[in-house]
Parts: structure tokens; sequence; C-alpha cells
């Protein structure tokens, strides 16, 4: 995994049409950061400093990022005092740069200002494409410290693995001619039976060029096996519940592959009905 930080300005090292030559940055003092620890359960993805907020942040998830719906988690301390940072604004961005295409932000849910009970910062983010020779995936943390009224941004790049299974669709194509990203979260342990069937939509904007959560949208879930030709009984229509997610529950009557078929609805219009996730259940 590329997990190096590159302490240049957002705009500059996502979308810049020209070359400049970097401001030489006189070094900062260290965190000590033998003394900040992986939460448990997690991994470190990366770490950096932001310069103009004379900070530094480290950067989390419970695994690699893979396409799907991936979150982070991100604890900022002084960069001087070792402080730990929970004042303020933190914001992250995502962006898919593909060869010979313009970058493109991902969905993301936003940031509040406030930290978890466990000081950390959290963002999530809708990743739809694995890394490849040609797909490089780039995130830029930015934090302002109301204290100090000092701004700062540092960027990473990170892989992104493919996944086994068909967790994110693009709607292209629906009948208000808007696009949607629509994903699968399944759950840390699906099972045959009665599972939480939970999906995340958002809408782009051609204008702004950016995702938004769709929070009123009417679904509809039913499954199908191909290998055997059934479906199964019992499957509950996700509702809205915040963000832009959608929870209800899907029966998996018996192992094996699954196709997770869902149709959207807005205003009792049927926006698609071609939408198909497919999933494993393990014996």
């Amino acid at each position: 995994m590329r997990n190096t930080f590159l302490c240049f300005g957002l705009a500059i090292v996502l979308f810049a049409s020209c070359k400049k030559e970097p401001t030489e940055q006189p070094p900062l003092p260290p965190v000590n950061t033998g003394t900040v620890q992986t939460p448990d359960g997690m991994i470190k993805l990366s770490e950096g400093y932001l310069m103009g907020a004379n900070a530094k942040v480290f950067v989390y998830a419970y695994q690699n990022l893979f396409v799907g719906f991936n979150t982070l988690y991100v604890a900022a301390y002084d960069s001087t005092t070792g402080k730990r940072l929970n004042e303020g604004n933190l914001f992250c961005t995502g962006v898919n740069s593909t060869l010979g295409q313009n970058p493109k932000p991902c969905a993301k849910e936003e940031l509040t200002s406030k930290v978890d009970s466990s000081q950390l910062f959290k963002v999530s983010f809708i990743l739809d494409k694995p890394s490849s020779d040609s797909t490089n995936w780039t995130f830029a943390i930015s934090y302002s410290n109301s204290a100090t009224g000092r701004n700062g941004t540092a960027v990473f790049s990170s892989t992104v693995s493919k996944t086994t299974d068909l967790r994110v669709l693009h709607l292209t194509q629906s009948t208000d001619s808007n696009e949607y990203v629509v994903a699968y979260i399944p759950p840390s342990k699906l099972k045959v039976g009665l599972n939480d069937a939970e999906f995340v939509i958002h809408k782009y904007n051609k204008d702004t060029k950016t995702y938004s959560e769709e929070l009123n949208l009417t679904t509809v879930i039913s499954l199908f096996m191909p290998s055997m030709g059934h479906g199964s009984p019992n499957n509950v229509n996700p509702l809205h519940t915040a963000n832009g997610h959608y929870l209800g529950k899907s029966n998996f009557t018996m192992s094996g592959v699954w196709e997770i078929r869902l149709s959207l609805y807005k205003n009792t219009n049927l926006l698609s009905d071609q939408l198909v996730f497919n999933y494993t259940i393990a014996n």
C-alpha cells in the first residue's frame, strides 16, 4: 500500500493544470509517535503533517480499503506539543484519478466538527473502482483549528482492492435522468437465514460534480439464487434511517451465490429495477 503523505495544497495535488516549484517548509518538531497507539482492532493506513495547521494526523481503518463502503478514522495531534486535537473541523475528500479521464470525487458522508467518544474524527466513502496501473485513489485531509485559526491540508494515496462480491453499482440511466451510486453494506458475518440488508445511496450533481446523500427514495428488495432458480420469502424492504442509509432484511434460505435485487422509486415513480448485487453465503 502506498501510504506516503504528500504535503501540498489539495487543489495543487489533485487538480493542478500547471507546475509550480514547491515552497520550502521549515522543519517541524515531530510528534512523539512512540506514544501514539493504533486503536484496538484497527490498522494504520497513513500518517503525516498538516503544515499550515501545525498538526499531525494518523489515519486508521478496520481493514485495508476495498471497493465498497469504507470508513476512515482520523486522530489529530498538535505537532509541537503532541497534545490531542479534538476541537475545530476536519474534512476529508477522496478522488479517483483514472488515466485519460478527469479526476472525480467519490461519494462520502460528511464529517461533523466533533469527534466521537474515542476522540477520532470519522468519514465514510463509497469507493467504486479498484486501484490499478491506470486508476489511483488520493485522499486529502484538511484541518481547521478553531482555537488558533490555523488551517492545513495533507494528501495521501492508498490502494483500493477489488472484492469477490459485487457491492457498488452506478445507476446512470434512471427515469429521472439523474445518476446515482448505490453501495451494499453486508453485515460483518452474513449467514444462512435472516440478515440486515443495508444500502447507502447518493445522487451525483452534474453541475457541481459532487455527490449528495439521497434521503427520500422507496426501495424494494428481492433475492434470487441463479444456480437453483428460486428466490426467498420474508425479505423486508429497506427504509431510510439517516445520511442516505436504507435498512431492511434479507432472508438467505441456503448457502451459495445469491443475487440481491434492488428497485428504486421516487414519489411512486420507478427509477430503476435493474440493480443487482451478488454475494456468496458460506456453509
